[in-house]
C-alpha cells in the first residue's frame, strides 16, 4: 500500500507551515520589540517563563517543520546542513566538558535563526514587508516616549537561574542616558529602528514619505546614542542608491561593496588577534566617540580569542569551545570568562570553529544572489548590508530580529535559482 495515500497533502502541510510561520515571526519581532516592558511585568507578576515562549513557539514551529518534511525526506538543503552542525556541535560542547543546560540554553538562543531560514525558504518575507510600519511606529515611539518619560522597566532588576539582570538596560555614553524605549537596552532599540526604516525605503511609495520615516529615524536612533545603527542610517541609502544606479549594466559595484564590508567583519578581530593596548580616546561630540571601538579592538575582541588559547588546546582552536562557550549562556554558567564578542564572526568561530565557515559560505552566497539581482532582492540586499555593518561590533546573534533577518539570509542562499520556490515542489 502506497503511503503517500494516507499521509496529509502536500498542499495542507504548506499551508499549516506557512502560516505557522508568519505567526511566529509577529510574534518574535514583538517580544523583541517590547522586550523591556515584557520582561519587567512577567517579572513582577511571578510569571517570567511567559516572557520565553516567544522564542519556543518559534522553535515549535522550526521542529514542525523538520517533522512534516522529513518524514517526506524533503528538508531543504540548508536546513539538512544547519540541523547537522547543530547536533555535532550541540554533542561535541557537552563531549568537551559543557554543561547540558549551557548547551540547551545557547540551542534556545538559537532558534529565530533556523525561524528566519524558514521565512525565507517559504516566501514569508511579505508578511515581514506588510506588518514593517507598524513595527516600526512601535519602536519609534518607544525612544520617542522614552525620551520624555522615565518608564518603570528602565534599570528594574529580576532574578532568573539564580543571577541577578535587568529588564531594560540602564546605562549611560558620556554621561548621556541611552534610551531603550520598549526593548531592553538602548543597541537593540536602534537596530530595529535602523532595520525597518531600510526596509521601508526599499518599498513602493513617495519619496517624501521615505525622506520623512528616514528623518525621524535617525533623529531616535540619535537618541539612543548608538553609533553603528546612526552609520547605518548614513550609510545604507547611499548604497541603495548606488546600486540600484548600477543595477542595469552589472551587479558588481554591489557585490564588492558588501564583500568588502564582511571582509571588515572578519579580518578586523583576526588582524588585532594579538593585539593589546590602553584603550584609546576621541574627543568628539558627545556620545560620537571612539572609546567603545577601542574598548573592543584592545580588550573585548582578544578576550574573546583568549577562550580558544588559554588551555592550549588544539582541539578547541579548531573545532571552538561549542554552544554555550561564549556570550550569555556564560552569564549563568561560566561568569568568570564571560564574553560577548562583539563581533559576529569571533562568536561564530568561538562556538563553531572552522564550522564558521559553513556560515560565511552561505553569506557570502547570499550577497551575491541579492547583489545580482538587486531590483527583485532589494530587501535582502539592505539586510546583507545592515547585518553586516551590525556584525562589526555586535554579535548579531542574541537578538531575535538581528538574528532573525540573519537566518533569512542564509535561507535566501541556499534558494535555487528557479521560477518556482523550494516549498512549491512539494505541491507538484
Amino acid at each position: 500500500m502506497n503511503m503517500a495515500i494516507s499521509s496529509p497533502s502536500p498542499s495542507k502541510h504548506i499551508t499549516f507551515i506557512k502560516h505557522a510561520i508568519t505567526i511566529a515571526m509577529l510574534v518574535l519581532l514583538a517580544n523583541d520589540i517590547f522586550g523591556g516592558v515584557i520582561k519587567y511585568y512577567t517579572a513582577r507578576s511571578s510569571l517570567l517563563f511567559l516572557s520565553f515562549l516567544p522564542v519556543l513557539f518559534a522553535g515549535g514551529v522550526v521542529g514542525a517543520y523538520y517533522l512534516l518534511y522529513g518524514f517526506a525526506m524533503r528538508w531543504h538543503k540548508a536546513m539538512g546542513v544547519f540541523l547537522l552542525l547543530f547536533l555535532f556541535n550541540a554533542i561535541y560542547a557537552m563531549f568537551i566538558g559543557r554543561q547540558p543546560m549551557a548547551v540547551g540554553f545557547a540551542l534556545y538562543i538559537w532558534l529565530p535563526f533556523f525561524l528566519g531560514m524558514l521565512v525565507a525558504i517559504f516566501k514569508c518575507e511579505e508578511s515581514f514587508q506588510k506588518y514593517v510600519l507598524m513595527c516600526w511606529l512601535c519602536a519609534i515611539a518607544g525612544v520617542f516616549l522614552n525620551s520624555q518619560i522615565d518608564f518603570p522597566w528602565v534599570g528594574e532588576d529580576y532574578q532568573a537561574f539564580g543571577k541577578t539582570l535587568q529588564t531594560s538596560r540602564e546605562w549611560w555614553a558620556q554621561s548621556i542616558f541611552r534610551i531603550a524605549g520598549f526593548s531592553r537596552a538602548s543597541f537593540a532599540a536602534s537596530n530595529q529602528i535602523a532595520l525597518f526604516c531600510m526596509v521601508m525605503l526599499c518599498l513602493p511609495m513617495g519619496r517624501w514619505k521615505k525622506f520623512g520615516i528616514w528623518a525621524l529615524s535617525i533623529i531616535a536612533v540619535y537618541l539612543t546614542t548608538s553609533k553603528i545603527a546612526l552609520l547605518i542610517m548614513i550609510i545604507t541609502p547611499l548604497l541603495i542608491l548606488l546600486v540600484q544606479a548600477s543595477a542595469k549594466k552589472t551587479g558588481r559595484p554591489a557585490y564588492a561593496l558588501l564583500f568588502t564590508l564582511t571582509a571588515i567583519m572578519v579580518l578586523a578581530p583576526i588582524l588585532l588577534l594579538t593585539t593589546r593596548s590602553q584603550v584609546g580616546t576621541f574627543d568628539g561630540f558627545g556620545f560620537l566617540t571612539l572609546s567603545s571601538m577601542f574598548e573592543r579592538m584592545y580588550w573585548m575582541w582578544p578576550s574573546a580569542w583568549d577562550l580558544l588559547f588559554k588551555d592550549n588546546n588544539p582541539v578547541l582552536m579548531v573545532l571552538g569551545r561549542g554552544l554555550g562557550g561564549i556570550g550569555t549562556p556564560q552569564t549563568f554558567f561560566e561568569t568568570l570568562y564571560q564574553n560577548s564578542a562583539d563581533n559576529l564572526f569571533i562568536y561564530l568561530y568561538v562556538t563553531f570553529g572552522i564550522g564558521s565557515f559553513i556560515f560565511i559560505y552561505y553569506l557570502m552566497k547570499s550577497l551575491r544572489r541579492c547583489a545580482s539581482n538587486t531590483q527583485s532582492l532589494l530587501m535582502y540586499f539592505t539586510f546583507s548590508i545592515v547585518v553586516v555593518m551590525i556584525g562589526m561590533t555586535a554579535n548579531v546573534v542574541e537578538n531575535s530580529t538581528s538574528l532573525l533577518v540573519f537566518g533569512m539570509l542564509m535561507g535566501k542562499a541556499s534558494e535555487p535559482i528557479r521560477k518556482n520556490p523550494p516549498y512549491q515542489r512539494l505541491a507538484s
